[in-house]
């Protein structure tokens, strides 16, 4: 019967911090008045700020925001482009902020 000794090996290895970069999100197209339980759409870009030059991120989470509340989220298509087609209940007539925001990755 064969009797089997113990063994080890070690290696270096080092460790980095992945790059960051800066994002941009754009809102290229938006209704500046919206009407009560109609729908509308919000489109624009999700952009990294690289060395050379903005570079669209595909397949991104973006989320729209009206007031301060979140009301719909969605991805972005392979040239860092999105969509919302979406319908907000405005509980009150006046002037609204809409934003969209990168939650990271």
């Amino acid at each position: 019967m064969a009797t089997y000794l113990p063994s080890q090996k070690t290696v270096s290895v080092t460790v980095q911090q992945q790059q960051q970069y800066t994002t941009t999100v754009t809102i290229d197209e938006y209704p500046t008045t919206i009407y009560l339980n109609q729908p509308f759409t919000v489109k624009g870009r999700l952009l990294a700020n690289m060395p050379m030059g903005p570079t669209p991120l595909p397949n991104m989470p973006v989320q729209l925001y009206f007031d301060d509340m979140m009301i719909g989220q969605t991805s972005t298509d392979s040239n860092g482009r999105y969509t919302f087609r979406i319908t907000v209940a405005v509980t009150s007539p006046g002037t609204h902020n809409m934003t969209v925001k990168f939650p990271g990755a």
